[in-house]
C-alpha cells in the first residue's frame, strides 16, 4: 500500500511596518537627484513612473544617467526589486517635472 501525503507549502507573513513616502517628481531634465538617502534599516522599496511618455532612471550609490549602467523604469511601470540594496538610490529623466511614486520601508 502507497500512502500519498498533501504537500505542505510554507506559508510566510508578510512584513509589517511604515513606509516613508519618497514620492514627487523629476526636478530638472538630465539631472540626477537623490531618490532615497542611504538606510540600512530598509528592507523594502517600489517606484512607480507615472508618466505615458518619458523613462526614469535609477543608480544605487552614484548619480543616476540616462542609460546604462542606472536601470529603466518605463512609461507607466513599476520597480519593486527583489534584492534590497541599502545605499542611496539617485533617479534621472531626460524629461523635467516627471511624476513619480515611491515607497520605502
Amino acid at each position: 500500500m502507497v500512502t500519498i501525503r498533501p504537500k505542505l507549502h510554507h506559508i510566510t507573513s508578510p512584513a509589517v511596518g511604515v513606509l516613508d513616502d519618497r514620492s514627487g517628481t523629476i526636478t530638472a531634465a538630465n539631472a540626477s537627484q537623490v531618490l532615497m538617502a542611504a538606510n540600512t534599516e530598509r528592507v523594502y522599496w517600489s517606484l512607480q513612473n507615472h508618466s505615458e511618455t518619458a523613462d526614469l532612471w535609477i543608480q544605487y550609490n552614484g548619480a543616476a544617467v540616462v542609460g546604462q549602467p542606472s536601470i529603466r523604469v518605463g512609461p507607466l511601470e513599476t520597480y519593486t526589486p527583489s534584492f534590497i540594496d541599502y545605499r542611496a538610490v539617485q533617479i534621472i529623466s531626460d524629461t523635467a517635472a516627471v511624476p513619480f511614486t515611491c515607497k520605502e520601508g
